[in-house]
């Protein structure tokens, strides 16, 4: 017979969690849908919402059981346990950009919401995610999409395994303009990861290098009476 197999969201969790406001998230269910920002990862934590307003470099603006946590403040994010909340921001504590993360080499991410879980520190009143890289990759790829309003994209991913151990590499660059009528973001953004994980006789380790560039210009907040009075439309600027 030919084998079957059936990923899903993994929630039975009795005997193992604390409460039924945690879950683990696999790179099966990432991978099956499609993501517009990098951001967007979050709204696999059920009640999370993910939204932007000042352009696609900025960090994404969040919201989850009736907190409006702007760039993040009170929604902790680690990747592999290093914190992304800033302790200190011109936008406030807590901001917290992903766009550095490259969706297609998450493995796993794990989620907590409420204020149950002392461990996770700063930032965690609504909640947290932990997300986990991987050590290995089923297989090499490339990876080319082009869309509308300027939308390009380009990510190579591959492992290479050495005798002791294998070392994962992935690189994206990608272009937008976005929608509007009289601003061009001129997204410019370039992902790089590196890692290895090696054995030892006494275990395993891993070292990560992560870089990220970006730029862009924004478009940002219009008052709904200048659209009303026609002076722009919907998707225009009152200073370019």
């Amino acid at each position: 017979l030919e084998a079957v197999e059936v990923d899903g969201h993994y929630q039975s969790y009795i005997g193992e969690s604390l409460s039924t406001s945690e879950g683990v998230i696999g790179d099966g269910e990432i991978k099956k849908r499609p993501l517009l920002r990098v951001g967007e990862i979050l709204e696999f934590v059920p009640g999370m919402a993910v939204t932007q307003h000042s352009g696609s470099g900025k960090a994404n603006q969040y919201f989850l059981r009736g907190f409006n946590l702007d760039h993040g403040t009170d929604f902790s994010i680690t990747v592999d346990g290093m914190p992304l909340n800033m302790r200190t921001h011109g936008h406030g504590q807590g901001y917290m950009d992903m766009n550095f993360i490259i969706p297609e080499m998450i493995k796993r991410m794990d989620y907590q919401k409420g204020v149950y879980y002392p461990q996770n520190g700063d930032f965690s009143s609504a909640g947290a995610a932990h997300i986990y890289l991987p050590n290995a990759l089923e297989s090499g790829s490339a990876t080319v999409e082009v869309g509308e309003y300027g939308y390009k994209r380009a990510l190579l991913m591959d492992d290479f395994k050495t005798a002791s151990g294998n070392l994962v590499l992935g690189l994206e660059g990608q272009t937008y303009d976005g929608p509007w009528s009289d601003v061009e973001e001129g997204v410019e953004k370039k992902n790089f990861l590196a890692r290895y994980h090696g054995h030892t006789p006494q275990g395993t380790y891993s070292v990560t290098f992560m870089a990220y560039d970006n730029q862009w210009d924004s478009a940002d907040q219009i008052p709904q009476r200048a659209v009303d009075q026609g002076i722009i439309d919907t998707y225009g600027s009152l200073d370019t």
